[in-house]
């Protein structure tokens, strides 16, 4: 938040002999005078022949800043109406009638900037209050303010305001959030986006805006905040999750999606491969009836770990590999159930499941390790972690029963009593 410091002026500039009516008012702001100056100088400057008179609008301007600055003490005289904004309006209308900017130019233009110093010190107490209605319009009206300042050049003992003041942008954008004004806060974050505005510190303003424009149905700005996000953090892979969200509620639509992106560039990083993989799984295992597509379906989720865990070895995507292949015992002994003769060919065919649920067991084991030694290794387990934990330890315990390994799945089994 920037705050200028500057000493107030009110000197009186005599360059000219005005009619005594201005050199009333002139007078009266010298004396500070400033009830009885609003009266002069609304009288001035409404009258026909002197509202199109430069000096009657720069006093003007010097006036109403002063009472907005009153507080209260002089609220009743703007009789609700904005002095700052009375006042910059005013010295404005004084540019535009004397190009020079003579009486500006003699103190350096110091009202713009103590305008502007007002509206921030208004709107920094107002967020502090947790009153962001006040805040997002006052910190919004700084902004106008130094706009209009920056555009025009103007120093103030050497201070200039910059043509995009990234923090004060910031201010007015988060206030008009916290205000429930989305719309407004994302007016003024595609200021820094379309600017390009890069760092750590705003990657969120990226995803905002992404977010904004998806909700609200506009793919076009969408795609355009997605692309200026990529450029900027082609790391992060919001951008390519935003994109699923195209796929709707479609399993199969998803799933080809996941698959379009994952063969980019762009996105095949650990985060997508992992969420596909619990797509995948939840599809598969989590529903009364097993779909039509179970077989094909349960290769895909497997070879999708596998490259998940190759760019990536989590506890998480370990533990999933090793409960999807656990799953995969179940559908052996369930084979096995079904057969009830004693023929030799039914013999066969159970003697030939048994091997295969063997197998499984043993197709598992790596996974379930490393998954354990990866979470056992942590020093503070999270709540979730801990759950995960004991799947994997009961996981190995089951392991070594299926191996009539006693001691190994003693050991696993007293591990799920301390966790208990």
């Amino acid at each position: 938040m920037r705050q200028l410091i500057f000493t107030a002026v009110f000197a009186v500039f005599a360059l000219a002999t005005y009619a005594q009516n201005i050199d009333d008012i002139k007078d009266l702001v010298g004396k500070q005078q400033w009830d009885k100056a609003k009266e002069a100088i609304d009288k001035y400057t409404t009258s026909e022949k002197n509202g199109k008179k430069a000096d009657g609008w720069f006093y003007k301007g010097v006036i109403y800043n002063e009472l907005a600055k009153g507080g209260d003490k002089y609220k009743t005289l703007l009789n609700g109406a904005d002095g700052r904004m009375e006042a910059f309006n005013a010295l404005k209308k004084y540019l535009e009638m004397d190009p020079k900017n003579i009486l500006g130019a003699l103190e350096q233009n110091v009202r713009f900037f103590d305008i502007y110093n007002g509206y921030f010190d208004l709107a920094a107490n107002a967020y502090n209050a947790k009153n962001y209605d006040v805040a997002f319009e006052n910190f919004k009206n700084a902004g106008t303010i130094e706009e209009f300042v920056a555009g025009k050049g103007f120093t103030y003992n050497n201070f200039t305001f910059p043509k995009l003041d990234t923090s004060l942008i910031q201010n007015i954008a988060v206030s008009a959030l916290m205000a429930k004004k989305n719309d407004d806060a994302a007016t003024y974050y595609q200021k820094l986006a379309d600017a390009k505005i890069g760092g750590k510190n705003y990657l969120e303003i990226y995803q905002f805006l992404v977010q904004h424009f998806n909700d609200k149905g506009d793919k076009a700005n969408r795609d355009k905040y997605i692309a200026l996000g990529r450029e900027l953090y082609p790391q992060d892979e919001y951008w390519c999750e935003v994109e699923l969200k195209d796929a709707g509620s479609d399993k199969k639509k998803l799933f080809a999606k996941y698959d379009e992106l994952l063969a980019g560039t762009n996105c095949s990083g650990y985060t997508m491969y992992y969420n596909y993989s619990a797509e995948l799984f939840n599809y598969l295992f989590t529903q009364e009836k097993k779909p039509a597509d179970y077989k094909e379906v349960y290769a895909k989720l497997q070879d999708v770990l596998k490259k998940g865990i190759a760019v990536k070895s989590t506890p998480e995507a370990n533990l999933l590999m090793a409960r999807s292949i656990y799953n995969g015992v179940y559908d052996l002994e369930d084979a096995m159930t079904a057969i009830k003769g004693t023929k030799p060919d039914d013999v066969k065919k159970k003697n030939e499941l048994k091997g295969q649920i063997a197998a499984k067991f043993d197709e598992m084991l790596p996974y379930a390790q490393a998954s354990y030694d990866l979470y056992e290794a942590k020093s503070n387990l999270k709540p979730g972690e801990k759950g995960n934990f004991k799947v994997v330890t009961d996981l190995l315990s089951r392991y070594y029963e299926s191996k009539k390994d006693a001691a190994k799945m003693k050991f696993y089994q007293d591990k799920l009593k301390e966790m208990n």
